[in-house]
C-alpha cells in the first residue's frame, strides 16, 4: 500500500508540474488511508458538542474549494428547517411537508418517506414562521451503529394535530418503531418541536418550544428522554413549573434549530428563551432566559453550578432578549461551554460550575464577548495547532467574528469580516483534514433572507477576511419567516437545503489559465 501511495504522490506532483489543479478524489487518497469509510454526518452540527467541526474531511480544503462544481438540484415537497445528514453516502432531508428524502448525490432520489399530513400554520394561530404548513422541523440524528434514523413529525387527523417520534431504517425508510408523544407535550397549539434532537447514552432526547409566543398560559419549554431502542420514555424536564409561574410560563428550547448538546457523561446542555423567572427554586422553578445542565434522566441538580443566568436576565426578559435564541457549544478539548442570544453577549461558562445567577452585574460567567448585535443558531468551534477557536455570526454590521479562546477562557479577537448581516445573522460549520492543518480549515455559511437568493460561502477559518466562495443556493420564499439551517459538508460534498431543493457541490480538477 505504501508504494501505491507513493506511486499517487509522484503522480500528482506531476500534474502540479503541468499547471493543473489537483481533484478532489486525488487529494483524498493522499490525506486518508486507501479504502477509508466515507464521513458521516448523521447529527446536528456534527456532533454531540455541537460544535459544528468536521474534522475528517479530506478532499474539500482552501484549494479545492475553489473548484466546487453544483453537481445536483434535487426537488423538495416543501420549506426545509431542518440540517440535511449524511450517512453511508446517502443524503437524509427533512421538510416542513413531513416528508423525508434519502438522496444518492449524483443518482438522486433514492426513496422517500411521507409520514402523513403536515399541520397547517392557522391550527396554531397563524403563526407563519412556517409556511404554509409544519411538519418536520427539528434535524433528524441517525443511529449509524444501528443504521437507524429517528425524526418527529408534526400531523394532523381529523382535525387533531399530534406528534410521533419515529424511528425508520436508514436503508429503505421502513417503519422500525413509532410513539405518539402528544400526551407528553400536552397541548400541540402551543408546542413546537424546533430543536434538533439528539442521540445520546441509548436516549433520544426531543426538545420543545412554542409557537411565535402567542399562548404565554399554556405555553412552557420542555425536554422529553425515549429509550432509542423500544421508544419507552425516560425522563421529562419542564422549565417553567414553578407556582409562581401560573399563567405566564414560556422557557421554550428552539436556539432557530440549534440541538441540546451532551458531555462524555451523558449530561444535557441546553439554553432557554423568554419566560416566568424563578431561578431560587429546585425543583420546579422558573428557569426562562438561562444555560442549564440536566442530568442524562432529566433533573436539574441545583440553580449554581448546573445554572447560568445573565446578570441582565431580568431586564432582557422584558425586552424579549434571552439567550435561548442561540443553543449551547462544547468547546472542544476545553472544559467550557459558549452560550449566547439576542443580548449582543456570548458567555464562556465552566461547564462543571455554570455560575447561577446574580441579580447584580458583573455575573460569574468566566469571560464575556460581543456578539454583534445578538446571535441566532449558535457559534462554532474548532481547534488548529495549540489554539481553539470560536467564530460567531450575529445579526449586525460587524459580520462573522473569529476569537481564540485562551486557556482562561478568555475570548480574544482574530478576525472579522465586517460584513452586514441580517436576519439572525449565520450558524456556521467548520471542515479540516485529522491533523486540523491550516489550509484545510474552512469556515461555512449560509445567508438568511426572507425572501430570494440564499448563498452558500465558504472562509479561511483563520482568517475570515478571507472569503473564498460565495454561490448561489437555492431560494427562500417564506417572507414570514427566514432560512436559519446550516450547510452540511462531508465526504467531498456541500449540501444545502432550502426552500423546496437540495442543492449539492462538489470539486473537480481545473486547468489554470495560462
Amino acid at each position: 500500500m505504501e508504494r501505491v501511495e507513493r506511486r499517487v504522490q509522484r503522480h500528482v506532483q506531476l500534474l502540479i508540474a503541468r499547471g493543473i489543479r489537483v481533484a478532489c478524489l486525488v487529494l483524498a487518497t493522499l490525506s486518508a488511508p486507501l479504502g477509508a469509510a466515507a464521513t458521516g454526518y448523521t447529527t446536528y452540527h456534527f456532533d454531540n458538542a455541537r460544535d459544528g467541526w468536521n474534522n475528517d474531511e479530506t478532499r474539500l480544503n482552501q484549494t479545492t474549494v475553489r473548484s466546487l462544481q453544483r453537481i445536483g438540484d434535487y426537488a423538495l415537497d416543501g420549506e426545509v428547517d431542518a440540517q440535511p445528514l449524511y450517512a453511508r453516502g446517502i443524503a437524509y432531508v427533512a421538510t416542513e411537508n413531513d416528508t423525508l428524502y434519502a438522496i444518492d448525490p449524483r443518482r438522486g432520489v433514492r426513496w422517500q418517506r411521507h409520514f402523513g399530513t403536515a399541520v397547517s400554520d392557522r391550527y396554531v394561530g397563524n403563526c407563519r414562521a412556517t409556511a404554509p404548513v409544519i411538519g418536520i422541523s427539528g434535524t433528524p440524528v441517525i443511529d449509524s451503529s444501528r443504521n437507524t434514523l429517528y425524526l418527529v413529525a408534526f400531523t394532523v387527523s381529523d382535525g387533531s394535530a399530534a406528534y410521533t417520534l419515529h424511528a425508520v431504517n436508514a436503508a429503505n425508510g421502513k417503519e422500525v418503531r413509532s410513539v405518539d408523544i402528544s400526551p407528553y407535550v400536552r397541548d400541540t397549539r402551543a408546542h413546537r418541536q424546533r430543536a434538533g434532537l439528539l442521540l445520546s447514552h441509548g436516549s433520544i432526547y426531543v426538545a420543545f418550544g412554542g409557537f411565535c409566543d402567542h399562548q404565554a398560559a399554556t405555553t412552557y419549554g420542555r425536554v422529553l428522554a425515549f429509550d432509542a431502542t423500544t421508544l419507552a420514555p425516560r425522563g421529562a424536564f419542564v422549565t417553567t413549573a414553578s407556582p409562581l409561574c401560573s399563567g405566564f410560563h414560556y422557557g421554550t428550547i428552539w436556539g432557530l434549530g440549534f440541538a441540546p448538546a451532551a458531555d462524555s457523561a451523558g449530561n444535557v446542555f441546553l439554553s432557554t428563551g423568554n419566560g416566568c423567572i424563578d431561578y431560587n427554586r429546585l425543583p420546579n422553578g422558573g428557569y426562562s432566559d438561562a444555560v442549564l445542565r440536566l442530568t442524562p434522566d432529566l433533573r436539574l441538580r441545583d440553580t449554581h453550578a448546573s445554572l447560568f443566568a445573565p446578570c441582565t436576565a431580568v431586564d432582557d426578559n422584558r425586552h424579549d432578549q434571552e439567550v435561548g435564541s442561540a443553543g449551547v457549544l462544547l468547546a472542544p478539548d476545553t472544559q467550557f461551554a459558549i452560550a449566547g442570544g439576542k443580548n449582543g453577549v456570548t458567555y464562556v461558562l465552566n461547564r462543571e460550575n455554570l455560575g447561577g445567577f446574580r441579580s447584580h452585574c458583573p455575573d460569574r460567567a468566566v469571560s464575556e464577548a460581543e456578539t454583534s448585535w445578538g446571535l441566532w443558531g449558535g457559534p462554532a468551534s474548532w481547534h488548529s495547532g495549540n489554539v481553539t477557536y470560536v467564530a460567531l455570526a450575529g445579526t449586525g454590521p460587524d459580520g462573522l467574528r473569529v476569537y481564540a479562546l485562551a486557556e482562561t477562557g478568555e475570548l480574544k479577537l482574530r478576525s472579522e469580516t465586517r460584513e452586514r448581516l441580517f436576519n439572525g445573522g449565520q450558524s456556521a460549520i467548520v471542515t479540516s483534514d485529522p491533523a486540523a492543518t491550516p489550509r484545510s480549515l474552512l469556515l461555512w455559511t449560509l445567508t438568511r433572507p426572507t425572501t430570494g437568493t440564499v448563498y452558500l460561502r465558504a472562509y479561511d477559518a483563520l482568517d475570515v477576511r478571507r472569503r473564498l466562495l460565495s454561490v448561489a443556493a437555492g431560494s427562500w420564499g417564506n417572507p414570514y419567516g427566514y432560512a436559519g439551517n446550516s450547510p452540511t459538508v462531508a465526504d467531498g460534498y456541500v449540501f444545502v437545503a432550502t426552500d423546496k431543493v437540495l442543492t449539492v457541490w462538489t470539486c473537480r480538477a481545473q486547468r489554470r489559465k495560462s
